[in-house]
């Protein structure tokens, strides 16, 4: 059976293995599955299952699973559309893919109950492009690898970019991804230009490298912001939700707590911090946006972070306008003085000469795992403690992810302890597979 023929005939419930190959073409796929029963489609006995061109999903509750979609070809659809997946109805879950090489690799729209978890997402423009309406429903980012997005025509690289115009931006859960740019300077943005809220954002655990966690555009942004990692990357927070908000239901508290900011001396800022408020004005939408003029709220937490080593940030709050602060204590005075003083109980520490060592285990796929390195002392290997994801006697093979069903660079038999996973930069992602 083709996978056309598979896609044509599907219903709820079934579940389709993908036998290794190359599948060349544009695929749609419409047909309904149910919450309780989706349409699976999964590449079978970790076979390359792979999609040369892409898939548009406009049938709810359909799962793709373990797939490899990419678009060496340019394969665009009958619209034009040439993102290598996108998600177009309610229920939608994309688990394990390996999607890469496309103009916007991933596409997950305004639907609820969307799910994107697991995926390696790697050379694209948008690497992921999202948007969400909070009333509905959060959409869900968790255990993903978006790395090495490009630019086009100077605009980007985006590894995440949850962006509107027309479209709203709010409710987004984004926990365990790793956000990269080993080539360029990257982002990650979350934030439009839209006509509702930009509210109801959560990032836990995330790891950012080369890839700047950018917050806001042209909008203020409420989120909570913890147990992030960043290195090399800055929190680029130029729209934060200021006090006296006139034009938007007030959402709740900002939150910041628990992120560690690992920038070098000579690089970028810490954080970039802008309050953003709309006030009633004459203009004919009767507001205006205010940058830098508002105070804090006082219900806002920015507290227990980890700066290192000298702590920087540039500050724009409550008519206050500092660029290139130098000291913690310069940004706690800073803080009070706008209206609630940030980390109170942070730290700023030397760069530290040990690595940084992260196994993100699959909550699909028993013996699947991401491995995230910060190899502060770049050194040649890195010892890896494997147990989160490898059982006692199982055989184990760690891949580059961006060279996933190529030669492994470790493998073995685990018997407990670390394994030595080769690191020849400062920063590496790799991913585990066991059987």
């Amino acid at each position: 059976m083709s996978f056309h023929a598979a896609i044509q005939q599907a219903k709820e419930g079934d579940w389709y293995w993908m036998l290794e190959g190359t599948y060349k073409d544009f695929y749609r796929i419409i047909e309904d599955g149910k919450a309780s029963k989706p349409i699976v489609f999964r590449n079978y006995a970790n076979g390359r299952a792979r999609i040369d061109g892409n898939i548009q999903v406009e049938g709810e509750y359909n799962w793709l699973w373990g797939l490899e979609v990419d678009n060496l070809y340019g394969i665009t659809n009958d619209v034009g559309d040439g993102e290598n997946i996108g998600m177009f109805r309610r229920g939608i879950r994309i688990i394990n893919c390996i999607v890469h090489d496309g103009s916007s690799t991933f596409g997950s729209w305004n639907f609820p109950e969307q799910v994107i978890y697991g995926n390696i997402i790697y050379r694209g423009y948008h690497s992921i492009y999202t948007q969400n309406t909070y009333s509905n429903g959060v959409k869900y980012f968790v255990h993903n690898i978006s790395m090495d997005a490009f630019t086009d025509s100077g605009n980007g690289p985006y590894e995440f970019h949850a962006y509107g115009e027309g479209g709203d931006v709010s409710g987004l859960y984004l926990e365990g991804n790793v956000f990269a740019n080993t080539d360029l300077e990257g982002k990650s943005l979350i934030g439009g230009k839209n006509d509702t809220p930009n509210d109801h954002m959560t990032l836990i655990g995330n790891y950012f490298y080369g890839s700047h966690a950018q917050l806001g555009y042209a909008r203020p942004v409420q989120a909570v912001f913890k147990d992030n990692k960043l290195y090399k990357a800055s929190l680029r927070w130029r729209y934060f939700w200021g006090d006296g908000n006139e034009r938007f239901p007030n959402p709740p508290p900002a939150v910041v707590t628990g992120n560690t900011f690992y920038q070098p001396d000579g690089g970028d800022p810490h954080v970039q911090f802008q309050t953003s408020t709309y006030k009633a004005c004459s203009d004919p939408k009767g507001y205006c946006r205010e940058d830098g003029t508002s105070k804090i709220r006082p219900d806002d937490v920015w507290d227990q972070n980890t700066y290192l080593p000298n702590f920087r940030a540039d500050f724009h709050a409550n008519n206050q306008n500092i660029e290139g602060m130098t000291s913690l204590s310069q940004w706690q005075n800073a803080t009070q003085s706008a209206g609630k003083m940030f980390d109170s109980n942070s730290t700023v520490t030397a760069m530290p000469t040990q690595p940084m060592v992260a196994v993100l285990p699959n909550a699909y796929e028993p013996g699947r795992a991401h491995v995230v390195i910060f190899n502060f002392a770049k050194a040649s290997t890195t010892a890896v403690d494997l147990s989160p994801a490898v059982g006692q006697g199982k055989t184990y093979r760690v891949m580059a992810v961006k060279d996933a069903f190529g030669t492994p660079v470790a493998q073995g038999t685990y018997n407990g302890g670390t394994v030595n996973i080769p690191t020849p930069s400062e920063f590496g992602v790799f991913l585990v597979l066991s059987d």
